[in-house]
């Protein structure tokens, strides 16, 4: 007997220092993957998944201004380059506003990595990945108290912008949706038929369109696609507006950018027209 528990014995303390040594330690309520708090300057979230970002002021902030976040389109999880930090750059100068460039999950870019998962195919409009980008959402306006949250997402960013609306409404009170692939599974399946190959279903992906009576009746929703969008095509976001309409979300409109294709609506003069009428009913509208 006296064998046996000694036998027992030295098996549960093998267990027990083999599961000690595989285990890792869980995510703190304050940080990030590399271990690190949010500074809210070069990272914003917590409980181990945090979302790079890149802050820009201008000369002279307008404090009556909201703070503006603004997302990128899809590409496999990289979003290296200088194009949409100097987008960021223009429009903080242009509405005199901290504007804040913000990585989506998974994403790699010049000035750091986003924690969080981003698919090679782009089939990464998750609800995990939205509420990743929720909890960075959540501390940026904590870190900027009495600021209302304008949010611009590109393509595949302006679908988890529409997304963001539906899931956490608490967290932005306007959105300017640019090249929105509102629509997913008819938008997969055109660019499927329109490039000659079989369609495959994204199964990780939710839709803007499928969430929209959760989007909050006081939101500003503006949806911007270029006349000559080949990609996301303008019937996708206006069958989304159309939906936000109907079940009572007054101040949602469809542009159309006269010539403008799928990058470049966003140097279209509707473009940066559509973050004015945002910036101008957030900052006039009552708290």
């Amino acid at each position: 007997m006296k064998k046996n528990a000694l036998v027992m014995n030295k098996i549960a303390l093998a267990l027990f220092f083999a599961g000690c040594s595989t285990a890792s330690p869980a995510a703190q309520p304050d940080q990030c993957a590399d271990g690190k708090r949010p500074d809210n300057i070069t990272q914003a979230g917590g409980n181990g998944v945090c979302m790079a970002i890149k802050v820009f002021s201008p000369a002279a902030v307008d404090a009556r201004q909201p703070l503006i976040v603004l997302t990128h389109s899809d590409n496999g999880g990289s979003m290296t380059g200088d194009g949409f930090p100097t987008l960021a750059r223009t429009i903080s100068e242009r509405f005199n506003s901290i504007t804040i460039f913000m990585l989506r999950p998974g994403y790699r870019g010049n000035f750091g990595k986003s924690d969080g998962y981003a698919n090679r195919e782009d089939d990464d409009y998750s609800k995990a990945n939205v509420e990743y980008m929720a909890r960075a959402l959540r501390d940026l306006r904590q870190a900027h108290p009495g600021k209302k949250v304008v949010m611009v997402g590109h393509s595949g960013g302006a679908a988890m912008t529409g997304l963001l609306l539906a899931l956490h409404p608490e967290l932005i009170e306007a959105a300017v949706l640019a090249g929105c692939p509102c629509d997913v599974g008819p938008w997969r399946r055109w660019r499927a038929t329109s490039a000659g190959k079989s369609n495959i279903p994204w199964t990780n992906s939710l839709s803007p369109l499928d969430n929209t009576k959760q989007v909050s009746k006081r939101a500003v929703v503006i949806a911007i696609t270029g006349e000559k969008d080949n990609n996301t095509l303008p019937q996708f976001s206006q069958t989304y507006i159309a939906a936000l309409q109907r079940y009572g979300v007054e101040k949602a409109q469809f542009v159309l950018a006269a010539g403008a294709t799928h990058v470049a609506v966003l140097r279209a003069p509707e473009f940066f027209e559509a973050i004015q009428s945002a910036v101008r009913a957030v900052s006039n509208s009552p708290d």
